[in-house]
């Protein structure tokens, strides 16, 4: 498996993951993702500004994708608990120094092979090689797949956060975070 940055050739692949993904919190009766986000339109921005990462498999298939951003505004919403590694998101205060991995998900064809946890271990050693002092991510208190990847990558929960997306019915998420 290899690890990459995604093209925008490649929309309709990191789309059918995208379905992929919200078909699978759907059948764990999770309600995220199923107002519509993440939209196409966030896809094809997230994959023309080079945040879109794919999971690429001997054959050349994308089995998994994710967005990996430096920063993110929503994780200065903490409701309880903290961050470990202290870092601003507003630039007035100094550059984020860390990176962010939103929408991770796989394809229905690579369930349970490790391509997850592949691709966060891949993004922490993006996010090293950059010389950031963390990585986070947040899901759903009811997305026990996803909790269970970010603690076997070595990511701590560690807060409660709101977000701010409008298509979200549920706005708390669950921080994690692992420091590098």
């Amino acid at each position: 498996m290899r690890y990459r940055p995604a093209v925008p050739a490649e929309t309709d692949a990191v789309l059918s993951l995208v379905a992929d993904g919200r078909a699978a919190l759907r059948a764990l009766d999770i309600d995220q993702w199923q107002g519509g986000n993440p939209t196409a339109k966030e896809i094809e921005a997230d994959l023309a500004n080079g945040r879109t990462r794919v999971a690429v498999g001997d054959d050349g298939r994308l089995l998994g994708t994710l967005v990996f951003v430096v920063g993110e505004p929503d994780y200065d919403r903490v409701l309880s608990g903290a961050w470990r590694v202290e870092s601003p998101n507003d630039p007035a205060r100094g550059e984020p120094r860390y990176a962010a991995l939103h929408r991770l998900c796989v394809s229905a064809r690579a369930k349970r092979q490790g391509v997850a946890t592949f691709m966060v271990r891949q993004a922490c050693e993006e996010a090293r090689g950059l010389g950031l002092a963390a990585v986070r991510a947040d899901t759903h208190e009811g997305n026990l797949p996803m909790q269970r990847t970010f603690e076997k990558c070595g990511m701590a929960r560690c807060c409660t956060v709101d977000i701010t997306n409008p298509l979200e019915s549920t706005k708390l998420r669950l921080g994690y975070e692992i420091a590098l």
